[in-house]
């Protein structure tokens, strides 16, 4: 029997789906044909309720991020409190299960945890199904859910020790959980320039100054960006840095980027909207300024790339998590206002003692490690499950 693996998901943000489709990839790449294995966007697909939450969630994240403060305090209670089985959406998620019969159900949201693994096994019956998480928070404190934590998961994985302590400290038994962190897709392990490409990729394919700082301005698939006021900021440096700009799915940024970059030729520019080529921008330039995001995090640690976050217009709980875990060991300035940037580039941009300095407390958070062996405790669960339900 081919072992089916169901992977639940929700576009709360972007993070949660990178992982997922991360998930799914590992697995097609090691095992092809052999294995099955799908994602599902539970919350959007259930139902009203659910699509008006994930339509709410990311339009708070992209237009008041500090609403998520009182939001993420709605969401704790719903699903909390109906912790025993689906809160919304049951029909649909029954009718999931019942079509798909997966054999692992692997959750990646803190909204697929609590009352999913009860309802997949009532529904599947204990022992035909194994239920298993993978938190992608990088520390514990406020701003991790609670609905990470189901004390009944097979197993669970953390990103880090210290999400993995607060998931304990939440009641998930210590002998069923692990720690992987670099969850990230292959083509982040694939697709590595060499250092002698650098310069070639910036001058050929971006037309920027091979030579010059180049600082990354990102912004999540759904997340908010201040690209134009950090430009603004960039301006009085334009003769020693220069800048990357990607806006993801939000045209009128991406429009406004390249209406004022005409306007202020002095400053070099490479713009682009949703863009697949993240890994290669990271691996090119001396900086990227983003939200306290968890995987974009994730890929600026894994190409060796200094970060520096962004938090105008304040930051969500659970964006808290990753400053927590990069700001607090000084791995990651944060700036709350535009112009801060000017400052902190001008001891930046000649690469000096400084900058060398943030960089090396960066690395020293980086393990080496990949997802192959994270992918077979995956299959093997899934494999075992498949022939415990062909044996009953």
């Amino acid at each position: 029997m081919i072992p089916r693996i169901l992977i639940l998901t929700s576009s709360t943000g972007s993070g949660h789906d990178l992982r997922s489709y991360a998930v799914r990839d590992w697995i097609e790449k090691l095992y092809g044909n052999s294995v099955e294995v799908r994602v599902d966007h539970v919350l959007e697909r259930s139902g009203i309720i659910g699509s008006f939450g994930v339509w709410l969630y990311n339009t708070i994240q992209r237009t008041l991020p500090w609403l998520h403060n009182i939001y993420w305090f709605v969401v704790e209670m719903i699903f909390r409190g109906a912790s025993k089985k689906v809160p919304f959406g049951r029909k649909y998620f029954q009718q999931l299960i019942t079509e798909y019969r997966p054999h692992l159900l692997l959750s990646m949201h803190d909204s697929l945890n609590c009352g999913y693994f009860e309802d997949a096994r009532l529904w599947l019956s204990p022992g035909r199904v194994a239920c298993v998480t993978y938190c992608g928070e990088w520390s514990g404190g406020f701003g991790f859910s609670r609905n990470w934590v189901n004390p009944t998961a097979d197993h669970f994985y953390a990103r880090t020790e210290l999400a993995r302590a607060r998931a304990i400290e939440c009641g998930l038994p210590p002998e069923r959980s692990s720690v992987f962190r670099k969850l990230l897709p292959p083509k982040d392990f694939e697709d590595n320039l060499q250092p002698h490409e650098f310069q070639a990729f910036k001058s050929r394919e971006l037309q920027l100054d091979p030579q010059l700082f180049t600082v990354l301005l990102a912004t999540g698939l759904h997340g908010s960006n201040h690209h134009i006021q950090f430009l603004r900021s960039l301006l009085p440096l334009s003769h020693k840095v220069q800048a990357i700009v990607v806006c993801g799915r939000n045209h009128q940024a991406f429009e406004s980027v390249q209406a004022w970059t005409a306007k202020h030729p002095q400053l070099r520019v490479h713009v682009e909207g949703y863009c697949k080529r993240m890994q290669r921008f990271m691996q090119v330039s001396d900086a990227v300024i983003t939200r306290p995001g968890s995987n974009t995090s994730a890929e600026a640690l894994h190409f060796k790339c200094p970060i520096i976050y962004n938090t105008l217009g304040g930051i969500m709980p659970q964006e808290q998590l990753t400053l927590r875990f990069f700001a607090d060991c000084g791995a990651a300035p944060v700036i709350a206002k535009a112009g801060q940037l000017t400052t902190l580039l001008q001891s930046w941009y000649d690469r000096g003692e400084n900058y060398q300095i943030n960089r090396n407390k960066l690395l020293a958070l980086r393990i080496e490690e990949t997802p192959e062996q994270f992918i077979e405790e995956l299959v093997a669960r899934a494999r075992h499950t498949a022939q415990h339900s062909q044996e009953v």
